[in-house]
């Protein structure tokens, strides 16, 4: 990096996070940036989507990311306060009990987390769950789903979650 520009690319909000700085303004610098290879926004007002498992797959498998729910992106919108909507994740510390009940059993064949590596913030008064997804070891990989090694690796290209 080094070049002076840094302030302008998203992983340095990315090691924000890693270095456990999650607050409103680090999310919102974040999402300057939209949707990208190491950022994954959910809806997921009232569940888990089934596919945070692809998610997590792919950023495992590949660089690393974070996964923010309660966070609707708007990609034709060019006005930065319209393009996300923040939605309140219901029933919050049961949804982050339910991402732990489920990484922990046998829907994903490894758990790389540790708990620094969620939790729930507040953004514009509305309550959202981050997950950071920290590149998983070589002993680790790959990372897969539904127990499948063939059809449950995913890796993370560009704003999607690919075979």
């Amino acid at each position: 990096m080094g070049s002076g520009n840094e302030k302008n690319y998203p992983w340095i909000m990315i090691e924000s996070f890693v270095e456990g700085i999650v607050d409103s303004r680090t999310i919102l610098e974040m999402l300057r940036f939209g949707e990208h290879i190491n950022l994954e926004c959910k809806k997921a007002e009232s569940k888990l989507p089934n596919s945070v498992w692809e998610t997590y797959s792919s950023f495992a498998n590949t660089d690393g990311g974070i996964i923010l729910f309660g966070v609707e992106e708007h990609v034709r919108e060019t006005d930065f306060e319209k393009r996300f909507t923040f939605v309140s994740i219901k029933n919050p510390d049961q949804r982050l009990k339910d991402f732990w009940n489920t990484v922990n059993s046998e829907k994903v064949s490894s758990n790389i987390l540790v708990d620094a590596d969620a939790g729930l913030c507040e953004v514009k008064g509305e309550t959202i769950m981050w997950i950071q997804v920290p590149q998983a070891d070589y002993r680790s990989k790959p990372v897969f789903i539904n127990g499948n090694p063939m059809k449950g690796t995913f890796k993370r290209n560009h704003e999607g979650d690919y075979h």
